[in-house]
């Protein structure tokens, strides 16, 4: 089985397990879940999805096993490396509709719904790893929870550096139509290593490291903080507020919201919450501008489909906070081995990296915008 990648060309997909899984409802599903959320609002061509994201995550955990070996001069355990592939494949298989937008309206987790889909006997996702390595699905949950014996595999997968975030930096900044997460990949894979059981970057390889992290701020500041995204994903929740607020009150929608209820009325079942889609959301929206009575749900309805200016047409509230540096980009430690075998840390080592995890903050962007319904 070949896949054809915007970001790497073909992805020979070897085991017939990741296969298997690929082909199950509960990954098929994440071709309608978009990798950003609302940003593609706003950088039209970033309708990437998680789909794509979770097969080049699987790639990458191939292609890094593989380097890792080789520095180490050792294998890893082939149990080990299989629950690996697929706890990379699968590490994103509970996101829901409009990415973290839903889920802080309604308290889901997606962290929490990923082990739910795995271990819950009536997915199919479950089936496929029941019938094909039924011993691994331990190994693979706490892959994914980062609470694994192998240490290295476990950094490669969840760490400051790792095959995730290296993934949706090219691929998000691609679709984006930006630069700014744009870093030397090849590089990076060619000076990492194995040092005392963990994951160290050679030192002739400081800049590749801080290209890395200079690139996931830029993306932050730039994209995934954009202002315009923020306002929209502020406008979405409303709605949903909103809908919920009707609904308790028993009113008479117009619009089909099947779909919606479990969420509405909190804790859905696997079941439920992997029925809801970006599409279903996007429907149920269009829906309430067009037939809605009541005046609010339509206007924000409107606001939101028709992306009216909704930043120029508000009254707008600004909350701006900042959070540490550490917090978004360097929450573990980035270790250099320097020529001499010490390993030090890499703010240590980096005029750089120093600057930023001591001076720069994270502009975190917290905006409430309150539509002028009556105009």
């Amino acid at each position: 089985m070949t896949i054809r990648d915007a970001i790497y060309g073909d992805i020979d997909i070897k085991e017939p397990v990741i296969k298997a899984l690929i082909s199950t409802y509960e990954f098929q599903r994440l071709r309608n879940i978009k990798q950003l959320g609302l940003t593609y609002f706003i950088f039209p061509t970033a309708e990437h999805t998680r789909y794509t994201h979770c097969i080049g995550v699987y790639h990458l955990s191939n292609q890094i096993c593989d380097v890792l070996e080789k520095k180490a001069n050792n294998k890893f355990n082939e149990g080990e490396k299989l629950a690996f592939y697929i706890a990379s494949l699968l590490h994103d298989i509970g996101h829901g509709p409009f990415s973290h937008t839903a889920e802080e309206v309604f308290n889901l987790d997606h962290e929490e719904y990923s082990m739910l889909i795995i271990e819950d006997e009536n997915t199919q996702i479950n089936q496929v790893l029941k019938q094909y390595c039924p011993e691994l699905i331990d190994d693979i949950i706490k892959f994914i929870t980062k609470k694994h014996t192998n240490k290295v595999l476990v950094s490669a997968m969840g760490s400051t550096i790792d095959i995730d975030r290296m993934d949706y930096l090219m691929r998000d900044s691609y679709f984006a139509g930006v630069v700014y997460g744009n870093f030397d990949f090849q590089r990076l894979l060619n000076v990492i290593d194995i040092k005392n059981n963990q994951i160290v970057f050679h030192e002739k390889g400081i800049r590749t490291v801080e290209d890395f992290i200079l690139a996931r701020y830029q993306m932050f500041e730039q994209v995934y903080l954009n202002q315009k995204t923020i306002a929209l994903e502020a406008v979405a929740k409303e709605i949903l507020i909103h809908c919920r607020k009707l609904y308790q009150k028993n009113y008479e929608f117009k619009t089909d919201i099947s779909k919606l209820i479990p969420l509405l009325k909190g804790h859905p079942t696997v079941q439920e919450y992997i029925q809801v889609q970006d599409y279903n959301l996007l429907i149920i929206f269009n829906d309430f501008m067009l037939f809605e009575d009541d005046k609010i749900l339509q206007k924000l309805a409107e606001f939101f489909i028709l992306q009216k200016d909704f930043t120029e047409q508000s009254t707008t509230t600004y909350e701006i906070k900042t959070e540490d540096y550490d917090k978004i980009l360097y929450y573990e430690p980035v270790l250099i081995l320097k020529e001499n075998g010490e390993v030090k840390k890499l703010e240590d080592v980096s005029k750089l990296i120093n600057f930023m995890k001591n001076e720069m903050k994270i502009l975190v962007k917290n905006k409430s915008y309150f539509v002028d319904l009556n105009e």
